[in-house]
This record gives structure tokens, C-alpha cells and sequence, in this order.
């Protein structure tokens, strides 16, 4: 079926993939959940940040333990950061992800955290569990959804 809001449908689709995902991946089989969050990432993050950044809420990055983001996450903002607002951690997570500043992390048998980066200084590592939260509650605001998480 042919996009009519692509923005909005795009995200909404991306989302689809990741509930179907889950509710289909094999029980018996090697999983690919974070490879395919990651590969998510551009139409969960990416674009909301590029075709929307005005629409994204300048709250407190303090606010935002319902979507899985705690303050000591961040373990440095980098330079030009005023103050620590989801504005901010969006367009630090977009560059990570746009200029393929990211490194999965793990316990020797799976990856539990990606590690993002930017050329500004910005450093966060964050669990592949509150990334999934997060991911889904920030794009799913922007489409209209509740995360499907």
C-alpha cells in the first residue's frame, strides 16, 4: 500500500516490525533483536528528529524514567549542551547514529548495552532494554501510537 503521510507511516511500519518481531522471532533460534532495533533506529529516531526536531518537548531528561532514560546513562553531554532536556539526548542519539558512532556492549553472551557517541563529546551507554522503551515511546508519540513494548 502506497504511503499517504510518510513521516507518520514510516514510523507506525518501523514500530509494526519490531511488535511483529516479537511476538513472531523464533523461540528455538539465534535472536537478532538488537540488530534489528538498531536498524530501526532511523525511522524510530532519525527522522522524527530531522523532519520534526521543533515538535520534540525540551522537558528534563530527569522525566523520562517512563520511557526507560535515567540521568546516569549520560555519562557526558559534550560540548554545547545547555542543559540535559530529551531535545538534546534525541539530537546526540541521532548523531551517534547518523555518523555510525555506536558499539554494542555485552556480558561475553549478550549484547546488554549500546554505547552511543558524537563528534561533540557526547557519551551514553544505555541497555538494550530501556533503548527498546525509549525508541518506542519517542517515535510512537510522533505517530500517534502507544509503545509496543
Amino acid at each position: 500500500m502506497e504511503f499517504q503521510d510518510f513521516e507518520t507511516e514510516f514510523i507506525q511500519r518501523t514500530l509494526m516490525i519490531l511488535q511483529q518481531y516479537d511476538q513472531y522471532a523464533p523461540v528455538d533460534k539465534e535472536k537478532f533483536e538488537v540488530t534489528l532495533l538498531i536498524n530501526c533506529l532511523v525511522a524510530l529516531l532519525v527522522l522524527p528528529q530531522q523532519k520534526r526536531f521543533n515538535e520534540i518537548p525540551d522537558i528534563s531528561i530527569d522525566l523520562l524514567g517512563e520511557w526507560g532514560i535515567r540521568p546516569e546513562f549520560i555519562s557526558c553531554w559534550g560540548t554545547g549542551v545547555p542543559r540535559p532536556t530529551l531535545r538534546a539526548l534525541v539530537h546526540r542519539l541521532r548523531n551517534s547514529v547518523s555518523h555510525l558512532q555506536i558499539e554494542p556492549k555485552g556480558d561475553g553472551k549478550e549484547i546488554t548495552q549500546i554505547e552511543f557517541r558524537d563528534r561533540n563529546g557526547f557519551c551514553a551507554a544505555i541497555p538494550v532494554s530501556s533503548l527498546n522503551l525509549f525508541v518506542r515511546k519517542f517515535a510512537g508519540s510522533f505517530a500517534g501510537v502507544q509503545a509496543l513494548y
